[in-house]
């Protein structure tokens, strides 16, 4: 984001594309100095009211997106004089561009717009696989899974408490051995569980798992 005026962060759905976007969001207005200088827009949402306004009104695509894209700018806080702008725009959720060739045009010349007033902006989209952009894509960060032992990891520091044997029971997996183990090895071994193996290193797979185990925690207290 440092070199590229747009980063388009692409992946499967619940690989973390948002949650990317939104920590390195954080961090570079940390890093400003002058705070407040990130917008988020869930674009996503609004390309799915556009087309519904469309439909149900009959009116022009173009008048209802000029309706919508006066609101999105406004809520960015790029109808200001340029130098009062965010360092960073985040446009989340871009998937239907890929369906809909005019809306991408539209929300590429909106983009290429700000960019051309100013050119210090930067512009993050975050989308599942990536959009064929007429003045150029600039850059493309492809998100993967994660290692199964990753995968594990995660899962160890979501949870927050040691395992139980209840909770080797719903993983399906045997209690290890040894009575005391680091956490790359008990991530080693945790990571042999087929049911943390069905997660297939999708983030929010992992954190729905550990949502069953710690549901699961709570129902074995509530009634032992």
């Amino acid at each position: 984001i440092q070199t590229h005026p747009v980063v388009t962060v692409t992946g499967p759905e619940g690989i973390g594309k948002t949650q990317l976007a939104l920590a390195t969001a954080w961090f570079l207005d940390l890093r400003h100095p002058q705070r407040d200088s990130v917008r988020v827009c869930l674009l996503g949402g609004v390309l799915d009211r556009v087309l519904h306004d469309t439909t149900a009104s009959c009116s022009p695509l173009d008048q209802v997106w000029a309706r919508h894209v006066a609101g999105i700018a406004s809520a960015l806080g790029t109808t200001l004089l340029p130098e009062l702008w965010p360092s960073v725009i985040i446009l989340d959720g871009c998937d239907v561009l890929h369906t809909h060739c005019v809306l991408r045009e539209y929300v590429q010349d909106f983009v290429w717009g700000l960019l051309g007033r100013q050119p210090l902006l930067r512009v993050v989209l975050t989308v599942r696989t990536p959009l064929m952009w007429t003045h150029g894509g600039g850059c493309t960060m492809p998100l993967g899974p994660l290692a199964m032992t990753d995968a594990a990891k995660l899962l160890q520091k979501s949870l927050n408490r040691p395992f139980t044997a209840a909770d080797y029971q719903a993983l399906e997996l045997a209690i290890p051995p040894a009575t005391s183990m680091s956490s790359d090895a008990m991530a080693t071994w945790v990571q042999t569980s087929r049911v943390v193996q069905a997660t297939r290193g999708i983030p929010s797979q992992v954190l729905a798992l550990v949502d069953r185990l710690k549901f699961h925690e709570s129902t074995q207290t509530t009634h032992p």
